[in-house]
């Protein structure tokens, strides 16, 4: 398995003893962040307030704006409470209609596979999913 191409080098993961990935946007597809955060969640907030997407879209940009560069803007359990909405749950009835738990399974399956190497995958904040 190629791991990382630079110039004409090649490196394998064979030749690598610990491996450390920084998560979103990395290995998980960011693709599926970006359409729950800014489409799934909004239609889900407005639903539950009884209120159109566009206003509900502009309350929670304006909510994750004031967030942004802390850790609160990474986690799962801040913004459940912040918006009342189980937002891990939602994201994983969203997961289970789409193919990203499969294709992460496949890349980390590879990974786990060198009994050798040591493995670590690094999430942003506590409770982020």
């Amino acid at each position: 398995m190629t791991f990382y191409k630079r110039n004409s080098e090649t490196l394998k993961i064979q030749d690598f003893d610990t491996v450390l990935f920084d998560m979103d946007g990395t290995l998980l597809d960011l693709h599926f962040d970006n359409e729950f955060w800014l489409k799934n969640l909004v239609n889900d907030y407005a639903s539950a307030r009884g209120i159109r997407a566009c206003d509900a879209k502009t309350q929670l940009q304006k909510k994750m704006k004031a967030k942004e560069g802390t850790l609160d803007w990474y986690s799962t359990d801040y913004w459940s409470r912040e918006l009342q909405l189980d937002v891990v749950n939602l994201k994983k009835k969203i997961m289970s209609s789409h193919n990203r738990a499969s294709r992460d399974n496949q890349v980390f399956g590879v990974l786990k596979k060198k009994k050798e190497k040591s493995f670590y995958c690094y999430k942003c904040a506590p409770g982020c999913d």
